[in-house]
């Protein structure tokens, strides 16, 4: 079987091995990344440059510090999503309307997630899920992870603001 074939605009955004940061993670590190350049900005402020084995190496390794920097200046590079033009978009937005039409069509409904409702000892009422339907699901998600994770990752790159963007309980039918 030979290789799939991908469109230009599909290969430049969408990779198997590399997942997008979504919106949290990527402010989550964007934080650590000014943390960071400030107390580098600190040690320099502390530092002489004259005799920088004066400073005492106990309370920050300064090498670790820039490393780390480094580390986070990558990951944020290389895991945030560029921005496209619009045929690139175009092209990503059918993909991602043909792989949610993929997705929905064996996944479980609402309803049938929800199952049975009982009252409980404490007469507080709890829902359990039939057995059938959570064995459907699992087998959803394995025959399905792949087009997800593909479908989120589009989703990330045509709306990378929105942090529900790439949730695919929106793809859930009700019945």
């Amino acid at each position: 079987m030979g290789r799939p074939r991908k469109l230009d605009a599909e290969r430049s955004f969408v990779f198997k091995d590399k997942e997008y940061l979504n919106p949290a993670k990527r402010a989550e590190l964007e934080n650590k990344l000014k943390a960071l350049e400030r107390n580098a900005r600190n040690i320099d402020n502390v530092i002489d440059p004259g005799k920088p084995w004066l400073y005492n190496p106990k309370s920050t390794n300064v090498a670790d510090l820039y490393r780390e920097m480094g580390k986070v200046k990558k990951t944020l590079a290389r895991r945030t999503p560029r921005e496209s033009d619009a045929k690139t978009r175009n092209v990503l937005f059918a993909r991602a309307k043909g792989l949610e039409r993929e997705i929905q069509k064996e996944m479980p409904s609402k309803s049938e997630m929800q199952g049975k409702r009982y009252v409980g000892g404490n007469g507080k009422p709890y829902v359990v899920a039939s057995e059938e339907a959570i064995r459907k699901q699992m087998d959803w998600q394995v025959r399905q992870a792949g087009n997800v994770r593909e479908w989120q990752q589009i989703m990330r790159v045509l709306d990378p603001a929105d942090p529900n963007a790439a949730n695919v309980e929106r793809l859930r039918r009700a019945r």
